[in-house]
């Protein structure tokens, strides 16, 4: 249960244990920083101290809470809106995430913010916008909707939470939030969950992170069996080559196939790729390094909106479907 007075970041812990049953444990985990401290330590791997995760994240005070503690607020929806997907048997729709956010669960995120002398005019504006969502996916509109309860919640400021909203919108998806044309309710929302017959399939996007926080621009893939090739020497149309230096020059393929699966498979690459899932977080090996091939058997593994690629071992990409603007 919430406290009588929870802070923003209460009201986040609370609400994903509550709707999403999402521990604090497991929610630490998705959005905490790897990136060292002061003491040398990160944060993330501090998850397994409940109290150091009581006092110093879910319960301190509104204001309190450094940024360094936590990797950033996109990455942290993703992997998020992923794992509430995905919980078994009770795994939550694009629909029910946003309505998660928007509707009275998340109605307590409001109160906290007020309470911290916040005004919430700016956050409810953005609300509404999400509801309508005429313009926007179902799936889109819940991914930008967890970035701001996110933000909100670990920073306790509305202009902040929702500058990292639109900023995510725009730099990820390549949208900017419209004025409704007239309101909507959202169990009315126009677009149903899941892909819908005669669309046309979404192309994927490949955002490069290190230590929770996005590096470079985000990449496009767009859905054809020939796909794009990653690797530091990379020289087709479309390769992707903003990678570390323990990266191949030819290191792995990603590409489409005609029922509108994504899949990657390693070129014989030097210091192998994993696969993580951002439902389970199980490590998936599609290439493991050079002095472990024998006796491995590679073949194509497939990969979905929210799923973590790990070249080399230090460069990581977090997989988001969306459609690029013209």
């Amino acid at each position: 249960m919430l406290s009588s007075n929870p802070t923003p970041c209460t009201v986040l812990f609370g609400v994903m244990k509550r709707c999403g049953k999402i521990s604090y444990k497991e929610l630490a985990g998705l959005i905490l920083s790897g990136k060292p401290l002061s003491d040398g330590r990160s944060p993330v791997s501090r998850v397994n101290d409940r109290t150091w995760v009581s006092r110093f994240i879910v319960h301190a005070p509104a204001g309190s809470l450094q940024d360094a503690y936590f990797c950033d607020f996109g990455i942290s929806a993703l992997r998020v809106v992923s794992r509430l997907k995905s919980k078994e048997g009770r795994g939550l729709t694009s629909k029910q995430v946003l309505e998660l956010v928007c509707g009275p669960q998340g109605a307590a995120m409001q109160d906290a913010l007020v309470a911290c002398h916040q005004n919430v005019t700016l956050y409810n504006n953005v609300l509404e916008r999400l509801k309508d969502g005429s313009h926007f996916s179902i799936d889109e509109r819940a991914e930008v909707g967890m970035v701001l309860f996110i933000a909100a919640g670990c920073t306790a400021n509305v202009q902040r939470a929702v500058s990292y909203a639109l900023d995510f919108l725009q730099s990820v998806q390549g949208r900017r939030l419209a004025t409704p044309v007239s309101a909507h309710p959202l169990d009315a929302a126009r677009e149903a969950d899941g892909p819908t017959a005669g669309t046309q399939l979404p192309c994927l996007q490949l955002i490069r992170v290190e230590q929770g926080c996005v590096v470079g621009e985000p990449c496009w893939v767009f859905p054809t069996s020939e796909g794009v090739e990653i690797g530091a020497l990379a020289l087709s149309s479309g390769a992707i080559t903003n990678v570390g230096k323990g990266v191949s020059a030819h290191h792995a393929r990603i590409w489409c196939s005609e029922q509108g699966e994504w899949f990657i498979e390693g070129l014989g690459s030097r210091n192998g790729t994993v696969v993580i899932s951002g439902s389970t977080r199980e490590r998936i090996v599609v290439e493991p390094p050079c002095n472990a091939h024998e006796g491995f058997e590679p073949k194509p593994v497939r990969i979905k909106s929210g799923d973590e690629l790990l070249l080399a071992g230090d460069t990581a990409f977090i997989v988001l479907e969306g459609t690029p603007l013209p």
